[in-house]
This record gives structure tokens, C-alpha cells and sequence, in this order.
């Protein structure tokens, strides 16, 4: 399932959606992972081109819309606003796991030794 966080600007409704699409689209103009530009962007916060491309593959399901309208919308919104909104969608798109969660994975203390 896709989650969605929408914002209203200057009367219209945009949804940010961090699908397997907009990360696809992401990797492809970016060269990176979507999740590789996140981990960069919070090591550089003033890293504008990533950040309007992170911003821009959260809006890239809306047609015709490219980075330089992505950037647009960041301006009208306010940089920290559209901050707020892609941390908003990135942790609607990779909830945490519960902290009592066990996972369905064998850690290393129940792995089997290698065959050798």
C-alpha cells in the first residue's frame, strides 16, 4: 500500500508518495539510491540539488511535473516546510519497527556454521 502526506498550497492539493516509482525515478536522474540521497542529505543539509530532487521524486507522480516546478513549489512551501513534509513521507513510507518486533530472520547467535 502507497501512504500519502499532502500539503495544500495557494489552493491546490499536492501528495508527496514515496513508491517504488518515485524511487526508481530518484536513482535514474540522480545516480544514487533514493535512500543514499537521504543519508547524504542529512550529512550536508545545504545540498540544494539533492534536496529538490528528493523533494521532486516525492511529487513525480504528478504529470508534466519536473525538478525546476518541484524547486517552485519548494520556494512557495519554504524550505523548511518542505523539509518537514519529505520527513513526513519518507517516515510514512519506513515505519519503524515496533520496538518488541522480532523480526522473521535468524540473527547471527541462531545462523548454522558455513559448510565447509
Amino acid at each position: 500500500m502507497i501512504s500519502n502526506v499532502e500539503f495544500e498550497l495557494n489552493g491546490t492539493v499536492y501528495t508527496m508518495r514515496i513508491s517504488t516509482n518515485a524511487q526508481v525515478r530518484y536513482q535514474r536522474a540522480a545516480g544514487e539510491t533514493f535512500l543514499t540521497g537521504l543519508a547524504a542529505i542529512e550529512k550536508s543539509p545545504s545540498d540544494t540539488e539533492r534536496l529538490r530532487r528528493l523533494v521532486w521524486a516525492a511529487l513525480s507522480h504528478i504529470d508534466g511535473l519536473n525538478e525546476d516546478a518541484a524547486g517552485d513549489i519548494m520556494d512557495e512551501l519554504g524550505i523548511e516546510a518542505a523539509i518537514g513534509k519529505l520527513s513526513e513521507a519518507v517516515a510514512v513510507a519506513y515505519p519503524k519497527a515496533a520496538a518488541d518486533a522480532s523480526g522473521n530472520g535468524a540473527g547471527p547467535a541462531k545462523m548454522a556454521p558455513a559448510k565447509q
